[in-house]
């Protein structure tokens, strides 16, 4: 049984403390250029505005095709020849460690990899991408008739039935590859438009899927150009490459003419990206996850043997640039919409946010998504340093993620969470080959301006509740308004003050607050299992509450600079209660007290709250020199009505067992710290 108290004080003077207490009128704005976030053209203009070029006649083949323009890169390393195979590799050292870095993964696949390799290959990949929805994968395959049928082709062409007459046998062909593989080709009957039914119960997810793969989308022009052979080609040609063979089961998928199959770029990560895209623009719920699954295919054409890491790293940069131009279209709204509105209809337009952040595993898929866009194929002698550019246009990749977000902001969080210039092949003119998808779904990198953000949570689904993951530096501040709730759950470094006007802030990192000031004028929940810092001031006006959750010796908080507090303090003590003193907020002094405190702790819980010139702390001792104080009152106490008191320098409020509410002023000799 838990009880629930409250401690609610008097209005009286307090004397004033040290100078510098943080005062609202002087927050410090950051100042940045928006020019920083300003589309920069290529030699083609604009993607956005030229993207279908990619299937004109007399243009998809030649360097004024945007889908070959933004992959320009590529002509620093190597100059297509007049065939598939005479080619003038000028980067010797960026050719030899892409092939040596695709024999490595090829070669290092365990058989778990290998099976996934070999689906990711003959399954369609509309469908392949499902499984990014998480917990939302099954009901969506329900409501959509999604299906997918591994048969041999052969099989298949003699039996004179249609896609129609086969239904899905996913659970028989996922974790192994059938036994004659070696030798007979697979497919999947489903592939393509078959996947799913575009008029199910989310036939606005499997729309714009078919409108993002099917919008100028194809990378065969590309690879027309660009005739930069796949890995098991180069490795035949030059023997002192690394080894790359194609992967046993897939050998029968090899093309026996060369000359119109190209590697740069993969063909199966683009339409995988395009896929992933589509459904995470449908269900933003699930975009970073539904990215990582994306990745995870591209990974896998390296494990296949069937292309190299530059290809594929063309594969996710096209995708990206195709399915910016096709969200960005305004003949392509209602399909958006009606995508959006599947969307909600399948999450329920609720809030993911879950109960507590698990930073390490975020950190973890960010890894694995960073290496996979860019291999680590870098010159120790490459510029790092170049300016970000934020395409034109690319904005609308994320405006149903950040629905309480303006385009400039959302460009802004593109431009925060791009990755930094050097790597091959992604230092395209607009910028499209360093935007990190997979960490710009999480929030900002850094606040490179003053931010403010208005959730409203009769909104739902992002507008109720958010969670910023990432490591946020940055000179900015952050002004949250509205009354949805913001998480912040990373390792921040920002420097600007953090201001709470309305609903609520959840802090799930001990560095949440970043090395700024903060000011509470609503609602700061603290969620961690470490102590919170707050490098800097902190003022809590009379609306404020601040909820700090209690659950070990170090769960505590620890403001650098001056405090002044308001309003309401809620401590809970979950499974936990101190066996001796301890400190509940630490400062380096306090100006005044909060109105009241609230205690929710287990039967049995003894502590008192007392107040001191460097905090607050929890004690389990009754400090000498008690004096009684009227018109304190006990708000959950209806055994009994009695007060009383002890007393010290500042006011103090303590809660008994018996749930007497006490209030004192003690000599600061009288109380013992435990620090």
């Amino acid at each position: 049984m838990r009880k629930t108290k409250k401690l609610v004080k008097t209005k009286r003077a307090v004397c004033a403390l040290t100078a510098g207490i943080l005062a609202a009128g002087m927050i410090m704005p950051a100042f940045a250029q928006d020019e920083a976030i300003a589309p920069k053209s290529a030699d083609y203009g604009y993607y956005v505005d030229n993207y279908k070029k990619n299937g004109e006649s007399g243009v998809k083949d030649t360097i004024d095709n945007p889908a070959n323009g933004v992959l320009s890169e590529m002509l620093d390393y190597f100059t297509p020849g007049t065939s598939w195979d005479n080619g003038t590799i000028l980067n010797k050292t960026i050719h030899e460690m892409n092939i040596a870095e695709s024999s490595k993964i090829r070669n290092g696949a365990d058989d778990s990899q290998q099976v996934l390799a070999f689906y990711d290959d003959v399954r369609d990949k509309n469908y392949s991408m499902i499984s990014g929805l998480g917990k939302y994968a099954d009901e969506f395959k329900q409501g959509v008739n999604a299906q997918s049928y591994i048969i041999k082709s052969d099989e298949y062409k003699n039996s004179g039935k249609t896609e129609a007459d086969y239904t899905d046998n996913t659970a028989e062909w996922s974790a192994v590859v059938p036994q004659d593989a070696e030798q007979n080709k697979y497919m999947d009957v489903h592939n393509d438009s078959a996947w799913a039914s575009a008029t199910g119960d989310y036939a606005g997810i499997v729309n714009l899927v078919s409108v993002l793969r099917g919008g100028a989308a194809s990378t065969s022009p590309a690879k027309k150009f660009f005739k930069y052979m796949r890995p098991f080609r180069w490795s035949r040609k030059d023997a002192s490459l690394a080894k790359v063979t194609i992967l046993p089961s897939l050998t029968t998928m090899e093309k026996a003419d060369p000359s119109n199959d190209g590697g740069y770029p993969s063909g199966h990560t683009n339409a995988a990206y395009l896929a992933a895209i589509a459904m995470a623009y449908s269900v933003p719920e699930q975009y970073s996850e539904l990215m990582l699954r994306a990745s995870e295919l591209g990974y896998d054409r390296i494990v296949a043997g069937m292309h190299s890491c530059l290809d594929v790293i063309g594969g996710r940069m096209t995708s990206t640039a195709i399915a910016a131009s096709n969200l960005y279209d305004g003949n392509n709204a209602d399909a958006k919409k009606a995508a959006v509105q599947s969307g909600q209809k399948l999450t329920g337009n609720d809030s993911t946010v879950e109960e507590k952040s698990d930073y390490d595993a975020y950190q973890k898929d960010k890894d694995t998504y960073f290496y996979r866009m860019t291999y680590n194929l870098k010159e120790d002698s490459a510029d790092t340093t170049k300016a970000v550019s934020v395409p034109k246009g690319a904005e609308a990749l994320l405006e149903s993620r950040y629905p309480y977000m303006d385009d400039t902001q959302i460009r802004y969080v593109l431009y925060s969470t791009a990755i930094s210039s050097g790597y091959s092949v992604l230092d395209d003119a607009e910028g499209w080959g360093r935007l990190n998808l997979f960490e710009a779904s999480n929030g900002y990198g850094s606040f490179d301006t003053d931010i403010t953000v208005n959730m409203d949570a009769s909104k739902g689904g992002f507008n109720a509740a958010d969670n910023w993951k990432n490591d946020i530096s940055g000179t900015g501040s952050l002004t949250k308004e509205g009354s949805g709730m913001l998480v912040l759950s990373g390792n921040n470094t920002y420097t600007g003050t953090t201001t709470v006007d309305d609903g609520s802030i959840r802090a799930d990192y001990a560095s949440a607050f970043g090395n700024g000031n903060v000011v509470n004028n609503s609602v700061i929940k603290e969620n961690t299992d470490d102590t919170l810092k707050i490098n800097g001031d902190y003022k809590q006006n009379k609306n404020g509450v601040l909820e700090l959750t209690v659950s070990n010796e170090n769960d505590f908080v620890d403001i650098s600079g001056n405090v002044e507090f308001g309003g309401k303090l809620i401590l809970n003590f979950n499974d936990y209660i101190p066996s001796s003193d301890a400190e509940i907020i630490k400062c380096a002094s306090v100006a005044s007290q909060f109105d009241e405190i609230e205690i929710n702790a287990p039967e049995g819980f003894e502590g008192k709250i007392v107040y001191n010139n460097e905090g607050i702390d929890l004690v389990f001792s009754q400090p000498a020199g008690n004096e009684t104080i009227d018109n304190v009152t006990d708000n959950n106490s209806p055994e009994t009505g009695d007060t009383s008191s002890a007393v010290m320098a500042f006011v103090a409020f303590a809660l008994s067992l018996t749930g007497l509410l006490t209030a004192s002023f003690a000599d600061k000799k009288m109380i013992d710290k435990i620090r």
